[in-house]
């Protein structure tokens, strides 16, 4: 599991500080959004990556080294600010994943978006701004909510 390998990790502490050496020339800081943008590897999908051994999640070493904990099977990291190369810990979301959904949203959030959306007849770039992300992210959340709701009928 992806979980136990960062535990090992973390417990050289060499190899901790050289992650966090890492991270001073591989972010910049955007002051507009408070996001920290990763400008080292990504893989495949985008998605940060740093070599600590072996190449990693850098959201998931940082929640690692910040908390001491690894996640849970079935659990991934997403942000709040719906930017793919974000690595600000403040922006990190724990959400399950869920197969074959593209998008995983914590159930938090969309219960929010749900009681603004449904019954507040909220508009969804107010949504966003409530909840300080992106109008794009809040209407996926929306087509997942109105798929459920579907389902359920």
């Amino acid at each position: 599991m992806l979980g136990e390998s960062i535990a090992t990790h973390l417990s050289h502490g060499q190899q901790m500080s050289k992650a966090s050496e890492m991270f001073k020339d591989s972010c910049h800081e955007n002051e507009m959004t408070g996001c920290t943008i990763w400008d080292g590897e990504l893989d495949k999908k985008l998605r940060p990556m740093v070599s600590v051994g072996k190449m990693m999640q850098v959201r998931e070493l940082v929640f690692a080294m910040l908390t001491g904990k690894t996640l849970e099977k079935g659990q991934e990291i997403i942000t709040k600010c719906d930017n793919p190369l974000c690595v600000n810990e403040d922006h990190f979301v724990i959400a399950r994943t869920s197969a074959p959904q593209k998008d995983t949203f914590p159930e938090e959030e969309l219960a929010q978006v749900e009681k603004m959306y449904f019954n507040e007849d909220k508009r969804q770039d107010k949504i966003a701004e409530i909840l300080g992300t992106s109008q794009p992210r809040v209407s996926r959340m929306v087509t997942l909510l109105k798929k459920r709701r579907e389902s359920a009928v």
